[in-house]
């Protein structure tokens, strides 16, 4: 397979790689930001009585919220790890098919799958937590669903030009001269 859809699977690569760079760059900053906002917020204020009787009210009545708000802020800290590892997988993607050397397109082979494996842990863990039919599980849902979707086609893409490179390299290999064995 020499093309991805409307074009090369070089080129494929190229803006998938480019795309994830980008992408994950601006989740990075998007997570620090939610993490330093997080521990801002706890860090400093004194609750009066009424006020703690009033949050407790709105927990009470909000419980579900506050188990999503907790499992988000365990969702950040995982997710800001996996963006920090997409950038530097996507990077080793874009060189690797700028130079076509297969040795810095097979992180991501392995990479994305794993990814893959960690957004559904995360859509089981909001099922589990919250339900199926709660709003803000169904919508991350999508969110995760879709993610995965495209790791599996942008997988998809990187593994079928992996495989080309390393084909032009056993054709190189088995030039003039060298016979090919087989058992």
């Amino acid at each position: 397979m020499k093309n991805c859809w409307c074009c090369q699977l070089r080129t494929a690569c190229l803006v998938f790689g480019y795309l994830l760079l980008v992408w994950r760059i601006g989740a990075i900053g998007n997570d620090c930001y939610s993490i330093v906002t997080e521990m801002g917020e706890n860090s400093t204020y004194t609750y009066t009585t009424q006020e703690l009787n009033e949050l407790r009210d709105a927990f009470i009545k909000l419980g579900p919220m506050t188990k999503l708000i907790s499992i988000d802020n365990h969702i950040t800290f995982i997710n800001l790890f996996l963006d920090i590892c997409t950038v530097i997988v996507a990077s080793l993607l874009i060189f690797g098919t700028l130079n076509r050397k297969s040795r810095f397109i097979i992180p991501s082979l392995v990479f994305f799958p794993l990814d893959t494996l960690v957004q559904i842990i995360f859509v089981f863990v909001l099922v589990a937590n919250l339900g199926f039919l709660h709003p803000f599980t169904m919508f991350l849902s999508i969110k995760f669903i879709l993610g995965i979707s495209f790791n599996f086609f942008i997988w998809l893409c990187v593994f079928s030009y992996w495989q080309g490179i390393k084909e032009q390299l056993v054709d190189q290999e088995d030039g003039p001269g060298r016979e090919k064995y087989t058992l």
